[in-house]
């Protein structure tokens, strides 16, 4: 009988210490214009929308021909935020990748390329085209009027 007791309690105070906690959402957050583009985003990096938005927007006012792109990578960095973006074209719709793995390392390369993959898997690149060069532009661009630092990451 004692031994329910205790159980009891005990049980009571595990659920009452867990009662405070906030959950932590660790999905990632899509948004996307249907044929326009898709965005992939860690949670915690929301306030980077509106970085891709304007990508979108300058990539769309280049008119560019059709094909796919293979993933571009970058290191974004202004004063509040540090994240890697990944941009790709595929049957004309842009897929973003933002991820902000901790710590940032050497590893930022492969780490942004293997989450690109995943992500891109069921869009495979059927018509390679040349516009890896204008859409780096395009975010360069971006991040002038931004004010942020956008380095491209090559594969080491």
């Amino acid at each position: 009988m004692y031994e329910l007791w205790i159980l009891l309690v005990l049980l009571a105070l595990v659920l009452l210490s867990m009662r405070g906690q906030s959950v932590i959402i660790e999905n990632p957050v899509i948004n996307q214009l249907d044929g326009v583009y898709h965005a992939t985003i860690a949670p915690h990096l929301l306030q980077s929308q509106d970085f891709i938005v304007q990508i979108v927007a300058q990539w769309v006012s280049t008119a560019c021909s059709a094909g796919d792109s293979d993933t571009l990578c970058f290191e974004v960095r202004d004063a509040q935020l540090h994240y890697l973006l990944a941009v790709s074209l595929r049957a004309e719709v842009l897929y973003f990748q933002v991820i902000g793995p901790a710590p940032l390392s050497q590893e930022n390369y492969r780490v942004l390329r293997q989450y690109a993959e995943q992500v891109l898997i069921h869009h495979p690149l059927r018509l390679p085209g040349t516009l890896e060069k204008v859409m780096a532009q395009c975010v360069d661009a971006v991040a002038v009027r931004f004010n942020v630092v956008c380095l491209k990451l090559y594969e080491p």
